[in-house]
């Protein structure tokens, strides 16, 4: 999502029968009395092209009237519940999907290491980072149930070696990732950008391989790529 296109956020709790607050990403916020005239500028912003992040909070469920001045009033026999809203909803799913999982192909992203951070002893630029993240799954009584999840962060140098980062250079590797700087010219480097789309497709068939009493147990491990990138020197560019 281009910085152009980031969502308005906006955020209502429903407390209760006559409770009610409301806040967004601008700093606004109020109550049930003047929740209509943040919907409308809500609806205005949806209405211009522009995409909104609206989070709801409320009890078991809360009755979908028409008239908001209702919307908190206790529920009676007549009235329909809206429906909760969770990730396994198929809509939800389908849109997570589509946001996560583009049709359109990407390649890894190029980013200088930040002037005055120290990199992990023995890395130089440029070098490529590829991080997973991996669930544990669990068959149990024909239902999937989910385990831990742990991170995993790979070096990936010209060639295609690729090599795990220790604990102790984590947070120096992370740190420095996130004050890097998006490259205004890719990496010159053929064989690199090529190590790492080799590198991720084995890496991740390694992390989903499980042993035998794994499978004897019914366990799996779901497996996602978070990031792939090539790291370039802060000088350069």
């Amino acid at each position: 999502m281009l910085p152009s296109q980031l969502p308005s956020i906006f955020c209502i709790d429903v407390g209760g029968p006559t409770r009610i607050g409301w806040a967004d990403a601008e700093g606004r916020d109020g109550t049930g009395a003047n929740l209509g005239e943040a919907l409308d500028r809500l609806s205005s912003l949806l209405l211009a092209g522009q995409p909104v992040a609206l989070g709801f909070e409320a009890p078991i469920w809360t009755p979908a009237r028409i008239e908001l001045g209702r919307i908190t009033a206790r529920r009676g026999a007549g009235d329909v519940p809206a429906q909760q809203l969770g990730l396994n909803i198929p809509v939800v799913a389908a849109a997570l999907r589509r946001v996560a999982f583009p049709d359109a192909a990407c390649g890894a992203g190029h980013v200088r290491w930040p002037r005055g951070s120290t990199l992990p002893s023995g890395l130089d630029p440029p070098f490529g980072i590829v991080i997973f993240l991996k669930q544990a799954l669990r068959m149990e009584q024909a239902a999937w149930s989910e385990g831990p999840m742990s991170l995993h962060i790979f070096i990936v140098r010209s060639g295609g070696s690729a090599e795990a980062v220790s604990n102790s250079d984590r947070e120096t590797l992370l740190r420095g990732l996130f004050k890097a700087t998006v490259r205004n010219k890719p990496e010159e480097s053929a064989d690199l950008i090529g190590g790492i789309s080799a590198a991720e497709q084995a890496l991740a068939k390694d992390l989903k391989r499980i042993t035998r009493e794994e499978h004897d147990r019914g366990m799996r491990y779901a497996v996602m790529p978070l990031l792939a990138c090539v790291v370039g020197d802060p000088g350069r560019d």
